[in-house]
């Protein structure tokens, strides 16, 4: 059996970094209470963090998720970075909430990508990412300011009733399938300049600023 399993609270992940998991690896519920380093770790198989605390700031850059992965309900309470992160398979964010800032420059979405109800409370960073499968953002409050510039929407992107209350930018963004924005409210200034829809975008009911 490959499967690894870890409960209740785990003080220190230096250790992690680089780490190969080679079947499911599965952090449910467990409650890291100084920083989580996962950064450059390989998770061949599915990757569960559903309802997991990060008390901690947390890196999973340039880790590889070969697998499912999720983290729903999971609680970013300080800073958490994606950047350059590879998700071979459906990645799940439901209600994951991010209290500091939130890093997802240049990761790599392969299938789904679910960030429903998801909250960023900090800055929070998709530049240049690229989205290969939908990208699901319903629901989803943005208290800081996002940036989606240069990310890359291969299939559809779903912003509906999303809420923007500082700065959003999606700067030479590429849609290349669906983009939904329907109901979409943004506080502040919402800039699409230098962006690329391949079909008309849809702003049904949505409130924007400029």
């Amino acid at each position: 059996n490959t499967d690894t399993e870890f409960s209740a609270a785990i003080q220190g992940t230096g250790g992690l970094v680089k780490t190969r998991f080679a079947g499911a690896a599965k952090f449910d519920k467990v409650h890291f209470s100084s920083d989580a380093r996962f950064g450059e770790a390989e998770f061949k198989g599915p990757a569960g963090f559903e309802e997991t605390s990060f008390t901690g700031k947390s890196s999973f850059r340039m880790v590889r998720f070969g697998g499912e992965t999720r983290f729903d309900g999971a609680d970013f309470e300080s800073d958490a970075r994606f950047t350059e992160a590879q998700f071979a398979e459906a990645a799940h964010f439901r209600k994951a909430g991010f209290g500091g800032v939130a890093e997802f420059q240049k990761a790599g979405f392969a299938k789904q990508a679910d960030f429903t109800r998801a909250r960023f409370d900090g800055e929070t960073d998709f530049g240049s990412t690229a989205f290969a499968g939908e990208a699901d953002f319903s629901q989803t409050h943005f208290k800081g300011h996002a940036s989606f510039s240069e990310a890359a929407f291969r299939d559809g992107a779903v912003f509906y009733q999303a809420e923007f209350k500082a700065r959003a930018s999606f700067r030479s963004a590429e849609f290349a399938g669906k983009a939904g924005f329907e109901a979409l409210q943004s506080r502040a200034s919402f800039g699409l300049a230098g962006s690329r829809f391949a079909q008309v975008p849809n702003f049904q009911e949505a409130t924007l600023r400029e």
